[in-house]
């Protein structure tokens, strides 16, 4: 079963192409989508392994090429995109893709000449990967970059994870002893591989969230996560006990 958003996000999935379809045959915009003849997005959308997420004012298409990597489009028509709403669109479209898929890579293709993806792209965090000449339409050949983002890199520069991480960490101190000390100073970095992480676990993703985590920590310096019960969520996490439903946390034990 698919998480839902969580509350107060402009984005949501979808399995219906009609709004992409006529977005994407939009004369503004299908020139810069390549190949010939209207296009039909219903068997991709359709295609549970992608994932659809629209807004009111446009939309993006992961394309499912396995082992976690997606191929990302994004779909707005020119009249109806203002930038603040794309850029927000954009960045509750990486929130879930990195936090409730088995998302861990996002590449996408960007026409040299489209300077409105390659600045969407480039806010989103984006780095470019390598330069290539494509067929675009017809016998057209068209410059294209080949821009990547990974799930790390996400957690590492987003917001939504910064907040949940200095969220985690404050219930936490909220919730010890006045003997009990923070297991580590103040970390910016840490907070954000946290927020992530706590997002994964909220959508149901418990050995992608453990996975991550284990292997930034390892690199880090800080002690791994040991899942102690999936159901309810028991993990040890910073010499603690805790227990993870939701929006609560209780600390079950203290070493």
């Amino acid at each position: 079963m698919v998480p839902e958003f969580r509350a107060g996000s402009i984005m949501r999935r979808t399995f219906g192409s009609e709004a992409l379809n006529r977005i994407g045959n939009d004369p503004d915009v299908r020139p810069w989508l390549g190949g010939d003849g209207p296009l039909d997005f219903s068997s991709a959308v359709e295609n549970i392994d992608n994932i659809a997420l629209v807004s009111d004012s446009g939309g993006f298409v992961g394309f499912d090429q396995g082992a976690g990597r997606y191929e990302v489009h994004s779909l707005f028509s020119p009249s109806r995109k203002p930038r603040r709403l794309a850029i927000l669109a954009m960045r509750d479209a990486l929130a879930y893709m990195f936090t409730s898929t088995p998302c861990v890579e996002l590449v996408t293709k960007v026409p040299i000449d489209n300077r409105a993806a390659k600045g969407l792209a480039r806010i989103a965090g984006f780095e470019k990967r390598f330069d290539g000449t494509r067929n675009w339409s017809g016998d057209v050949e068209k410059q294209i970059g080949f821009y990547g983002l990974n799930l790390e890199a996400w957690a590492l520069k987003s917001m939504d994870a910064l907040r949940l991480g200095r969220w985690f960490h404050a219930t936490l101190e909220t919730l010890k002893t006045a003997t009990q000390s923070l297991a580590h100073p103040e970390d910016v970095v840490h907070d954000r591989i946290v927020g992530a992480t706590i997002a994964m676990l909220r959508s149901g993703l418990l050995w992608k969230a453990v996975s991550f985590y284990n292997q930034w920590a390892s690199w880090a310096g800080y002690e791994a996560i040991d899942v102690l019960s999936e159901k309810p969520l028991v993990v040890e996490f910073d010499h603690m006990r805790i227990e993870i439903i939701s929006n609560r946390i209780e600390v079950l034990s203290c070493q």
